[in-house]
């Protein structure tokens, strides 16, 4: 199955101490939908939720149970389709580590700035500069956005983004 580790979970792979405790996957499409069934027979996996672009499931690994959680890539993929998107993504904007492709924090950005509900995931964009990564990935957040044909939705996200962030670390 074809994968991408996304999220607080990169970044803390990325040697970020950001103190997440789930791992998210941007799976294939047909992973996504694959993986549902595989979930449901595996005694080490618990269903938690399940909408259309996110399953988010328990995992139990070292005697507790982790959220884990796979996002559709169709969500983030803009223009492109979500197979280009994870190619991109793969080609650069990640690294290949022993556990599987991890994404930039760039792409971490991002997805969070992509979703409907983007404003709740500037908190968690502003704890990650707090961890040490810099705001100019943020520049790299509107260049993905060209890339996938969302400049326009996601321009004026990253503006907003930049105007909290100043105005709350002042």
């Amino acid at each position: 199955m074809d994968y991408l580790v996304v999220g607080g979970s990169a970044l803390e792979a990325k040697g970020y101490e950001i103190g997440t405790e789930d791992i998210d996957f941007v799976i294939t499409p047909k992973g996504f939908y694959e993986i549902d069934d595989e979930l449901e027979k595996s005694s080490r996996f618990r269903m938690i939720d399940k909408i259309k672009t996110m399953i988010e499931t328990k995992f139990f690994f070292e005697n507790t149970w982790r959220t884990v959680e796979f996002l559709d890539p169709g969500y983030f993929s803009g223009e492109r389709s979500p197979d280009e998107f994870i190619d991109y993504v793969k080609r650069y904007r990640s690294t290949k580590e022993k556990v599987g492709y991890i994404a930039d924090p760039e792409v971490v950005f991002f997805m969070r700035l992509m979703v409907t509900d983007w404003e709740i995931y500037v908190q968690k964009i502003m704890r990650d500069l707090k961890a040490g990564l810099s705001i100019d990935l943020l520049e790299d957040v509107i260049k993905i956005s060209e890339n996938l044909g969302v400049k326009e939705k996601i321009e004026p996200r990253v503006e907003k983004t930049k105007e909290i962030i100043d105005a709350q670390m002042r």
